[in-house]
C-alpha cells in the first residue's frame, strides 16, 4: 500500500528512495534527462514538489544511497567518473530544513 508516488526523477535510468527515519524525509537518487546524476529530498506529505533537487555530476552507474541515522548522514557510493577529483557532497539530514542545510566537502 502507497499513500502517494511522484516522478523522482525524469531521467530513463534506475533510480533509488529512501526513508530518512526520524527526519521523516524521502532522498532519492536518479538520472534527469541529459543524464547527470542526481539526487533530491521530497516530503512525503507533499511529493509534488522536491525540497532540494541538484545534479551531481555525469557519470553513467547509479548511485547507492546509505543513510547512517545516528549521524543523520547520507552516503553515496557508486563508480565515479574519470574526470578530475570534484567535491565530494554531503547532505546533512538532522536539521528541521534540509533544503538549506546541502555543502560540499573535498
Amino acid at each position: 500500500m502507497y499513500l502517494q508516488e511522484a516522478a523522482a526523477h525524469t531521467g530513463v535510468k534506475g533510480s533509488r528512495a529512501m526513508f530518512l527515519g526520524r527526519t521523516e524525509k524521502v532522498f532519492t537518487v536518479g538520472f534527469s534527462r541529459t543524464s547527470d546524476r542526481q539526487y533530491a529530498i521530497w516530503d512525503p506529505s507533499n511529493m509534488g514538489t522536491a525540497l532540494a533537487q541538484e545534479n551531481i555530476d555525469t557519470g553513467s552507474g547509479l548511485l547507492m544511497p546509505f543513510f547512517d541515522p545516528d549521524s543523520s548522514i547520507i552516503f553515496l557510493a557508486g563508480k565515479v567518473p574519470t574526470a578530475p577529483p570534484r567535491p565530494s557532497l554531503r547532505v546533512k539530514c538532522g536539521s528541521s530544513d534540509l533544503a538549506t542545510d546541502v555543502s560540499r566537502w573535498w
